[in-house]
């Protein structure tokens, strides 16, 4: 029988075991023969030292190395020997690597095991591989969270060089001591080391850099923690390109394609990318899905029933030359009978392509080439198009029914509903029910049907500004609104998507369209936020009863979901793709009531009116 040390703080912590329990004479019923009439001793020092390297597979330690029982070494002893009352410390705050059991749900499995015999300490390496980093000075937990909720470091690596394990347990044979605290015991110093972290992997961002213009090379090694992050670089045609071979600066020399290749100093892995050499006047699709380098992998996940949307710039990299008046471009979609093109929409210098999407994993190739602008020189013929290719997939928001029981939500993505409530204050969300409503966010703003005024002359929702100089730095009401629900039953949509306990861990991404009613003056900006938040948490005392806390700037809360982003400077409408949000373990009050609505800030006026519509929600991971 071999016992499993689950040790996982860097407290210090006692477990007894009877291992002579263990021995196979002991296994048919009790053995009463513990008992010796000579103590146990040690020949060496009382502290033993050991120090293993990860990933070195199964150690063994000899728990009773040096101990003696009269003239004859212990592990000759032929009665019952108990290693027992162990006590173990670590060091750096390190929290021991646990590993999941094959067998038996909610058990882990510690690195450290008493042998068979009971006699031995083995020690598993191999588990302490992804927690120890030769190279990783990270320190970004450890010490708690401050009062926005964030970790706190506490001093230490969160992946340490090495550690030091401080054990210490009673030798026992049975002897008849005049005092318990006779007993000998002996420690164990053990450490434990990271092994060096080399590089597995390259990788480099295709560039794009104009004639007599520069551009740095996007190039990482893997893993991030190596202790050799070095990457040198060359080109294949110089006459098109060159770099810096340690710098990866990259100049065009012509117009024309090339390879650019990284190449890691450890190991000499290695990477390409292709360099084109543009005129000055390129085009971008600046929406879509960017990898681990920030660089536009040419693919868009798109929400099903929701209008999708592809964004393109105009980008000028022509010395002592601006970017100037209004750019158009052509769409152009490779399945016409999913994706249906609905109009190009001014953005800046740029245009949004809306498209209406198809069944969810229907896919289409949505190509923008250039029509007209200025390009200061550059010919049409000279401008790349660029294509990104959309797949569809579920929107979260569209969901009409709960799969759990088959009740229908009380909730509409599109703002459909054309009825208000309250005295014309509050907008009615469904045929479901009266209680679920659209609300104001405070007394700075009112909400109101927007009758035709939605995307393609759909309803909507809409904001109204009633005080733009309302400022309550407790209430914080700004202009914005309000899903108004006072349960949480299968009925409800937030509470059903996000405010069960099953949800905590589980990350969304979350879009809506909007449309402005003016441009604002140069320099002034504004922006929008998608918050959620649960009503109640665990932790009451400390937030939502708090002053800047109460009522709806529960929202603010540091747990709670606030993304924000900026709104681009047009009265056409746009996506405002929010981005991420992970349900916070914070929210353990779950089952629970779920708030989600939508705050305007920046330069707006009495009377504004912001329409929203086409929720999208997808689920992440």
């Amino acid at each position: 029988m071999k016992h499993n040390l689950l040790f996982k703080t860097a407290t210090a912590i006692a477990v007894v075991s009877a291992l002579s329990a263990c021995k196979s004479d002991v296994e048919e019923g009790y053995n009463a023969n513990f008992i010796s009439d000579e103590p146990v001793t040690f020949d060496s020092e009382q502290i033993l030292t050991e120090s293993y390297t990860e990933n070195s597979g199964l150690k063994t330690i000899d728990l009773l190395a040096g101990a003696m029982v009269g003239d004859k070494p212990a592990a000759e002893f032929t009665g019952n020997l108990a290693i027992r009352q162990i006590e173990m410390a670590v060091d750096k705050n390190f929290l021991t690597p646990q590993s999941e059991s094959n067998s038996l749900n909610n058990l882990t499995i510690s690195p450290f095991v008493i042998s068979q015999d009971g006699r031995s300490l083995e020690v598993d390496t191999d588990k302490f591989a992804e927690s120890l980093r030769f190279c990783d000075n990270t320190d970004k937990r450890g010490g708690g969270k401050d009062s926005d909720g964030n970790p706190i470091a506490d001093g230490f690596p969160d992946f340490p060089k090495s550690v030091t394990y401080t054990i210490s347990y009673e030798v026992n044979n049975g002897y008849t001591y005049s005092d318990i605290t006779q007993i000998p015991r002996r420690t164990l110093q053990l450490t434990m080391n990271a092994a060096t972290d080399p590089v597995t992997s390259v990788s480099i961002a295709d560039v794009s850099v104009p004639v007599g213009g520069s551009s740095q090379a996007s190039a990482a090694t893997a893993p991030t923690y190596a202790c050799e992050s070095g990457i040198t670089y060359s080109i294949a045609d110089t006459s098109i390109a060159t770099v810096d071979a340690n710098t990866g600066v990259v100049t065009g020399v012509k117009r024309g394609t090339t390879t650019i290749t990284a190449t890691s100093v450890d190991g000499g892995h290695t990477a390409t990318a292709e360099v084109t050499v543009t005129a000055g006047f390129t085009l971008a699709i600046t929406n879509g899905e960017k990898d681990d380098l920030g660089a536009y992998t040419g693919k868009k996940s798109v929400p099903a029933c929701s209008k999708s949307a592809v964004v393109v710039e105009p980008q000028l990299e022509i010395p002592g030359k601006e970017l100037t008046g209004e750019y158009t471009f052509d769409f152009e979609s490779s399945n016409t009978t999913d994706f249906t093109f609905e109009s190009a929409l001014n953005y800046g210098f740029g245009q949004t392509a809306m498209f209406t999407p198809g069944a969810i994993g229907t896919k289409t190739n949505v190509t923008a080439s250039y029509s007209t602008g200025e390009t200061h020189g550059v010919p049409a013929s000279a401008i790349a198009d660029q294509a990104v290719e959309l797949t569809v997939v579920d929107n979260v928001a569209c969901h009409t029914t709960n799969p759990a029981d088959g009740t229908t939500y009380d909730f509409d993505y599109a703002f459909e509903h054309d009825t208000m409530l309250n005295s014309d204050t509050h907008v009615k969300v469904s045929t479901a029910n009266n209680s679920t409503r659209w609300v104001p966010l405070g007394t700075a703003a009112s909400v109101s049907t927007a009758i035709g005024e939605g995307i393609a002359g759909s309803n909507a929702i809409k904001v109204i500004v009633k005080d733009a100089d309302f400022n309550d730095p407790i209430k914080k009401d700004g202009f914005g609104t309000l899903l108004q629900r006072w349960n949480s039953s299968t009925a409800s949509w937030t509470a059903s998507n996000f405010g069960r306990p099953a949800f905590i861990g589980k990350t969304f991404k979350f879009s809506v369209w909007v449309k402005l009613p003016n441009k604002v003056a140069e320099g002034e900006q504004r922006s929008m936020t998608n918050f959620m938040f649960t009503w109640k948490t665990a932790d009451d005392t400390t937030y939502h009863s708090a002053d800047e806390y109460n009522s709806w700037a529960r929202r603010h809360a540091p747990f709670n979901m606030q993304l924000t982003q900026p709104l681009a400077n047009t009265t056409d409408w746009q996506q405002v793709e929010f981005g991420e949000f992970t349900i916070p373990a914070e929210w353990d009050a779950l089952p629970q009531v779920i708030k989600f609505g939508f705050e305007f800030e920046g330069a707006f006026a009495n009377g504004d009116e912001m329409i929203i519509d086409d929720l999208s929600v997808v689920e992440v991971n």
